[in-house]
């Protein structure tokens, strides 16, 4: 499915905060057949072996199949990238021009 399921705003984009909302959601939901992803932090590792972060490699081992889209085509993600936007809107008002200001 591309409903949004969770939805966290978290601090950093270390691994480690991101391993415990994919666990509370598998928990909740049940494991999905795949997972659609960027190429950034923390879904790939550019310095890895295939470019799989540890995330990646915990989905792997979870039997989820990683689909990421080609880089710097945000596009072929656009329902997500839509979402950001409508989030952003509804979440921040006024928008704050940075991190900090929202």
């Amino acid at each position: 499915s591309r409903y949004l399921i969770a939805c966290e705003g978290l601090s950093t984009t270390k691994e480690a905060y991101a391993f415990t909302v994919f666990e509370s959601v598998f928990k909740e939901f049940g494991l999905p057949s795949a997972i659609r992803t960027d190429n950034g932090v923390p879904f790939a590792s550019p310095n890895a072996l295939f470019n799989l972060s540890k995330l990646s490699v915990w989905w792997l081992r979870l039997g989820i199949d990683i689909e990421r889209i080609k880089p710097g085509c945000p596009q072929q993600n656009g329902r997500h990238e839509r979402m950001h936007l409508t989030l952003k809107k509804e979440t921040t008002k006024p928008a704050g021009a940075n991190f900090l200001q929202q």
